[in-house]
C-alpha cells in the first residue's frame, strides 16, 4: 500500500512536469519511465552507494541504446516507416532531459525506507517539487487546467495520498492524537460538503459580478455556458486579451459561446443541436483545429485574427463568425500571455440588401426545431406579431425587432427585481431597461415565436477607437451578447439589438484608458517574440552533410560532457562516502574490522556523539552506551594474536546496527546535510 501511494505521488508530479514541457518530456512516456526507475530503485535497495548508482546509470544507458538500436532491428522485418527513423532523435532529445527525474525516482525507490520519519522527509521533498511546478500558476496564469475547480479535483487525490503516507505508521501515536486527526478530517469533510452545496450560488454571484456573462474565479475570467438574467451587474476594467487584425478599424464580435438551448426557468445555455453547425465550444489545445467550411455561404471573406489571452481561461476559443482554422502558437520565454493562437474565419460582408431575398433559413429539420423553441408565452408572441406586422420576409422581421428594442428600451446595469412575472417579461412590459443579455434574450425569443430560428452568442466586442498597430485591447467590460439568425446560402448573420440609450438616473463612468506604456510593452513583446505555430518545426539539415555532422558532434559533446561531469562528481563523492568499505574489500580481517570502526567513528562524529580525543573504543562505548561489541572486536583486532574473517564480519554487522541507531537519533537537517554532502566536516567533540 505504501509503495503504491508513493508511486502514485511520483507519477502525479511527473505527469505535470511533462505537461509543462511537452516538446521535451512526453507525459505518458515520462510516467512509464519513472515507474520503471522507481521499481529499479526498490529492486536494488539492498545495494549501497556506488553499486546502486552504477546500476542506475547502466539502466539509463541501456534504455538509450535500446531505443537507438530498436529501429535498426525493426527495419529488418517491418516496412519502411518514418517513425522508426526518428526514434534515435527522440532518444537524444528526451532522455537527456529525463535523467534528473529518473534519478530522483530511483533514489526514492532505493533510499527512502517505509518508516515514519523518512516518509515525512519524502513528503517534504515532494511538496517542494509541487510548489516548484505550480509556482508560476498564480493569479490569471492557470495554464495546465481550464478552471481552478478542475485543478482542485485533480489535486485532491494527490493530497489525500500524501496525507495517507504521513499517517501510515500509527505506532507510537497516542489515542488523543488520532482522535484529533479524526476530528480534523470530519471538519474538513463537512466544510467541503458545505462549499459544494453552495457551488450554484457562487456561480450565480460570480456571473453577476462579471457583467452577467463572465465568471471571474480565483485565477481568470471565462464566459458562463449558462446565462441568466441578473437583477444587477457590475463591470470590470481588467484587461482580458489583445486582439490583432490587419486592416482598417472595425467593430468586431469575438464569439466565445453559442447559446442555442433555452429553458424558461434557466435561460439560454450551450446545447448543440443534432446536426448543428458552427457550435464554437471545443477548447484550444496543442493541436490545430479545423472546422468544415460551408461552401454554400456567399459573400464571405477570409479574415485572419490573432488572440493573445491575458486574464482569460487559456483554453478559451474566440473567433469571428465563422471559423475554419485555429492554430495555437508556441509560447516564448517570460511571456505575459497565458495562451496565444491564430484563427481564420469566413466573415460575412455587408450584404444586407441581399438577405431580403433569402426565403429559407437553410437549416436541417432537427436543428430548426431546436432553434425555434421559445416556450408558450402568448403575450410574448403577440408583441412579436405587433412589431413585425409590416415585415414581409425573415430579414425584415429581424431588422424590425432589432430596431424596436434599440428605440423603445434603455441600457441599465440595474434592471431591478423581476417580480412574479419573471425577468424577461418584466423587461419587455414593465421596466423596459436592462443590459445586453436582456436585449439578446428578447430578440431571440421574439424571432422564435414568429417562426424564425435564432440563437444567442456571447463574447466580446472590439472598440475601433483603441486600435494601435493592428492591436485592439479587450477588457472585461467589453463582454457582450448578441443574436445570430440563419439565412440560406449566407449562414448565421449577427444582429445587435442592445440600446445605446441610458436609463434615466444612471450613468456609466467612462472606463480608464489602458496605460499606453503597458500597451506598448505587450505589443513590443509580441512583435519581438515572433510566435510560431506549434505545428511548425525547424528545418533539419540533411544527414551526412558536414554542417549536420559538426552540429551533431557539438550536441553530443555538450550533452554528454555535462553527463560525464555529473557522473564523475557523483563517483568521487560516493567514493568518499564509502572509502572505508572500499578499503576493506582487498584487506585482511584485522584491517576490515578497523575499517568498520573508523566508519562508525566518522558517523558518530557527524551525529554529535563521537569519541573524544585519545578516547579508546571501549571507553567511548561505555560512555555513550553504543556498540560495545564493536569496541571489543576492534581492540581484539588491534592487540589479539589471532583474528578471523568471521570476527571481521561480525564487526561490520554490529557496526551497521550502531549506525542505524545513530541515524535514528540524528536530527533531520543534519541527516540531510551529510546525505547530500558527506565530505562536510563533522563538529569537534568536547568533554
Amino acid at each position: 500500500m505504501t509503495l503504491a501511494l508513493r508511486l502514485f505521488s511520483l507519477c502525479f508530479l511527473t505527469w505535470h512536469l511533462g505537461l509543462y514541457f511537452p516538446s521535451l518530456l512526453e507525459p505518458q512516456m515520462m510516467v512509464v519511465l519513472v515507474a520503471l526507475a522507481f521499481s529499479g530503485g526498490i529492486v536494488t535497495s539492498r545495494f549501497r552507494g556506488l553499486v546502486s548508482s552504477l546500476l542506475a546509470v547502466a539502466f539509463w544507458l541501456s534504455l538509450r541504446l535500446l531505443l537507438v538500436a530498436l529501429p535498426q532491428a525493426a527495419s529488418t522485418f517491418l516496412p519502411e516507416n518514418l517513425v522508426w527513423d526518428t526514434v534515435p532523435l527522440w532518444a537524444d532529445r528526451h532522455l537527456f532531459f529525463t535523467l534528473p527525474t529518473l534519478a530522483l525516482a530511483w533514489a526514492q525507490g532505493w533510499w527512502v525506507r517505509p518508516g515514519k520519519q523518512l516518509l515525512g522527509a519524502e513528503r517534504l521533498l515532494n511538496a517542494a517539487v509541487l510548489v516548484g511546478l505550480f509556482w508560476a500558476q498564480g493569479p490569471f496564469h492557470l495554464t495546465l487546467y481550464s478552471s481552478p475547480f478542475l485543478f482542485a479535483l485533480v489535486l485532491l487525490p494527490y493530497l489525500a495520498s500524501e496525507a495517507l503516507l504521513l499517517i501510515t505508521d500509527f505506532r507510537g501515536v497516542s489515542r488523543a492524537t488520532l482522535s484529533g486527526l479524526a476530528g480534523l478530517l470530519a471538519l474538513l469533510l463537512s466544510l467541503g460538503a458545505l462549499l459544494w452545496s453552495q457551488f450554484d450560488t457562487y456561480e450565480e454571484l460570480s456571473t453577476a459580478s462579471g457583467g452577467g456573462l463572465m465568471k471571474p474565479d480565483l485565477f481568470q475570467f471565462d464566459f458562463s455556458p449558462l446565462v441568466r438574467l441578473e437583477s444587477e451587474i457590475s463591470l470590470s476594467d481588467h484587461l482580458v486579451l489583445l486582439y490583432r487584425e490587419p486592416g482598417p478599424e472595425a467593430k468586431r464580435y469575438l464569439r466565445r459561446f453559442v447559446l442555442s438551448g433555452y429553458d424558461p426557468a434557466k435561460g439560454f445555455f450551450v446545447d448543440p443541436p443534432t446536426g448543428g453547425s458552427e457550435e464554437l465550444t471545443p477548447p484550444v489545445g496543442r493541436k490545430s483545429l479545423h472546422f468544415p467550411a460551408n461552401e454554400k455561404y456567399q459573400d464571405r471573406q477570409l479574415v485572419s485574427q490573432q488572440y493573445y489571452l491575458v486574464n482569460l481561461d487559456p483554453s478559451s476559443l474566440l473567433a469571428l463568425n465563422a471559423p475554419t482554422l485555429v492554430q495555437p502558437y508556441a509560447k516564448w520565454n517570460k511571456s505575459s500571455f497565458v495562451n496565444a493562437y491564430r484563427v481564420e474565419s469566413r466573415v460575412p460582408n455587408d450584404l444586407y440588401w441581399e438577405l431580403a431575398d433569402a426565403t429559407s433559413d437553410g437549416l436541417g429539420e432537427a436543428e430548426r426545431k431546436h432553434d425555434l423553441f421559445w416556450g408558450t408565452d402568448l403575450e410574448l408572441k403577440a408583441l412579436a406579431l405587433k412589431i413585425t406586422k409590416q415585415a414581409t420576409n425573415p430579414y425584415e422581421k429581424a431588422v424590425a425587432i432589432q430596431n424596436w428594442l434599440k428605440s423603445n428600451y434603455m441600457y441599465s446595469l440595474k434592471p431591478g427585481s423581476p417580480g412574479p412575472e419573471g425577468a424577461l417579461k418584466h423587461f419587455l412590459f414593465v421596466s423596459k431597461k436592462g443590459y445586453c443579455s436582456y436585449f439578446a434574450f428578447s430578440m431571440a425569443l421574439l424571432l422564435r415565436s414568429v417562426g424564425i430560428p435564432a440563437r444567442v452568442s456571447v463574447g466580446f466586442f472590439t472598440n475601433p477607437q483603441e486600435k494601435l498597430l493592428d492591436f485592439y485591447p479587450v477588457r472585461a467590460f467589453q463582454a457582450h451578447a448578441w443574436v445570430e439568425v440563419p439565412f440560406e446560402n449566407f449562414g448565421w448573420i449577427e444582429f445587435d439589438p442592445t440600446s445605446e440609450t441610458l436609463a434615466p438616473g444612471e450613468g456609466l463612468s467612462p472606463p480608464k484608458a489602458m496605460d499606453p506604456n503597458e500597451m506598448n510593452r505587450m505589443i513590443g513583446e509580441i512583435l519581438q517574440a515572433q510566435a510560431q505555430p506549434l505545428t511548425e518545426t525547424a528545418e533539419i539539415s540533411p544527414l551526412g552533410t558536414p554542417d549536420s555532422a559538426l552540429k551533431q558532434l557539438g550536441n553530443w559533446a555538450s550533452q554528454f560532457g555535462v553527463l560525464f561531469s555529473f557522473l564523475a562528481a557523483l563517483l568521487v563523492q560516493e567514493g568518499y562516502r564509502y572509502r572505508y568499505r572500499l578499503s576493506a574489500l582487498v584487506a585482511g580481517p584485522r584491517h576490515r574490522a578497523l575499517s568498520a570502526w573508523r566508519e562508525l567513528r566518522w558517523r558518530a562524529l557527524q551525529a554529535g556523539r563521537g569519541p573524544l580525543v585519545a578516547e579508546t573504543p571501549s571507553h567511548w562505548a561505555q560512555r555513550t552506551g553504543l556498540a560495545l561489541e564493536v569496541a571489543v572486536l576492534t581492540e581484539k583486532a588491534r592487540y589479539a594474536e589471532a583474528f578471523s574473517d568471521q570476527q571481521a564480519s561480525q564487526t561490520w554487522q554490529y557496526a551497521r546496527m550502531a549506525r542505524n541507531h545513530l541515524r535514528a537519533k540524528q536530527s533531520l537537517p543534519r541527516r540531510w546535510l551529510y546525505a547530500l554532502f558527506p565530505w562536510w566536516p563533522a563538529p569537534r567533540q568536547t568533554p
